[in-house]
C-alpha cells in the first residue's frame, strides 16, 4: 500500500467512524465500502459488519465476521458479534457452540451463552434487539414517540438490558422529561456502574433537576420507588 493510500484509508475510516457515532449509519456503510476497497483488512470487515448489523442486515454482516474468523478464530469480539448474528438470524445450533468457545475463555460471557440454550431467553433476545433496531430507525426520522414506544416495549423482553433503559432516558433528557430521564439512566448506572457513558449521563441529568429544584433526596427516594 502506498502512503497516499495509507492516508487515504485512515481519513475515510474516521470519517465513517464519526458518522456512525453521529447515527448516520447508511453514511458511515457507504464510507466503509470506500475503504475496504483500499484494504480489506480485519478492522476494516470488522466496521462493515457492525454497520450492517446496526442496519439490521444480519446475513450480510454474517458473511464479514466468516472472513475474519477465518483468519483469527480466536478474535473475542468478532466471534461474539458473528454469534450475535446467529443468534439474530435463530441460528441456534449454530450459535451455541460460539458462545461456548468464548465462555470458557471468558465466564463474564457465559450470560450470553445462557440466554442462547433458554429457548424462551433467546427468542425475548432476539426481539428486543429488533425493537431496538425500529426505534434507532425511528430516531433517524425524528420521532422520538415511536422510539420511545419500541423502545420500552424493548424493555419489557429485556428489563435489565442497561443499554436500551439509557436509551430511553436519553430521549426523555432530549425531549426534557427529565424526570422519566432519570429513573431510566440512574437504572442503567446501577446495572453498570463502570460505563463513563452512564455515569456521564446521569450527571448531566442530576444538575438538569437540581436547576428545577427537583432533586433532593426525599424525591430520589421517591423515584427509586417507581422502578
Amino acid at each position: 500500500m502506498t502512503f497516499f493510500s495509507s492516508v487515504k484509508e485512515n481519513h475515510l475510516r474516521q470519517k465513517g467512524q464519526k458518522l456512525l457515532t453521529k447515527g448516520k449509519v447508511e453514511k458511515a456503510y457507504s464510507i466503509f465500502q470506500k475503504v475496504l476497497l483500499i484494504n480489506d483488512s480485519a478492522a476494516n470487515l470488522f466496521n462493515v459488519s457492525v454497520t450492517l448489523m446496526t442496519l439490521g442486515k444480519y446475513p450480510e454482516a454474517e458473511k464479514y465476521l466468516l472472513k475474519i474468523h477465518e483468519k483469527y478464530p480466536e478474535n473475542e469480539l468478532n466471534t461474539l458479534s458473528l454469534a450475535e448474528c446467529k443468534m439474530m438470524q435463530k441460528k441456534w445450533n449454530e450459535a451455541i457452540p460460539l458462545y461456548e468457545k468464548i465462555a470458557a475463555k471468558n465466564s463474564k460471557l457465559e450470560k450470553y451463552l445462557n440466554v442462547a440454550k433458554d429457548s424462551i431467553a433467546r427468542k425475548k433476545y432476539v426481539k428486543s434487539k429488533q425493537l431496538f433496531n425500529r426505534a434507532t430507525l425511528a430516531l433517524k426520522n425524528k420521532n422520538c414517540e415511536k422510539a420511545i414506544q419500541f423502545l420500552i416495549e424493548a424493555e419489557e423482553y429485556s428489563p435489565e438490558d442497561a443499554n436500551i433503559l439509557h436509551n430511553i432516558g436519553s430521549i426523555y433528557f432530549l425531549t426534557k422529561k427529565y424526570k422519566k430521564a432519570y429513573q431510566y439512566i440512574s437504572r442503567a448506572h446501577s446495572l453498570d456502574k463502570n460505563s463513563s457513558k452512564y455515569q456521564k449521563s446521569l450527571s448531566k441529568v442530576k444538575k438538569k433537576l437540581k436547576k428545577t429544584h427537583f432533586l433532593n433526596d426525599e424525591n430520589v427516594q421517591a423515584l427509586k420507588r417507581k422502578k
